[in-house]
């Protein structure tokens, strides 16, 4: 009997875990939702099956997107480029385990990647960070 959501990574960028132990860390699970910075490496690019490519601007946003990856960007003012949708639990207050659009990247997926504002006692670093 597989189990509910996994979330990747909660002790460092999954991307840093063999692709085969991935797989199997992943196996009892129905879902997973997963972020990694190392979306620009060549050795992580297995990583787009099971993470968001965390991207830090609209310009990573558009490189992440042109490599395949979907993305998970922060910004100040939450706006959507293109391709993108605000975050469901902004929207919507859908929780991550019932929204799991954060899962990665399959073979021709057409969703669209996520944006979510900066929040948080940290947020503001993000104010020098969007233009």
């Amino acid at each position: 009997m597989r189990r509910g959501t996994v979330r990747l990574g909660a002790y460092g960028d999954p991307a840093m875990v063999p692709e085969e132990v991935m797989a199997e860390a992943v196996r009892p699970y129905k879902n997973w939702l997963g972020y990694s910075h190392q979306w620009r490496m060549p050795w992580a690019q297995w990583a787009r099956r099971y993470c968001m490519a965390s991207v830090d601007s609209a310009e990573e946003q558009a490189e992440a997107a042109a490599a395949g990856w979907r993305t998970f960007r922060v910004a100040y003012g939450g706006e959507p480029v293109e391709g993108e949708i605000v975050c469901p639990n902004t929207t919507h207050g859908v929780q991550c385990d019932r929204c799991l659009l954060c899962d990665g990247a399959r073979e021709g997926d057409k969703r669209k990647s996520i944006v979510v504002t900066a929040h948080g006692s940290k947020s503001r670093k993000h104010l020098t960070m969007e233009v």
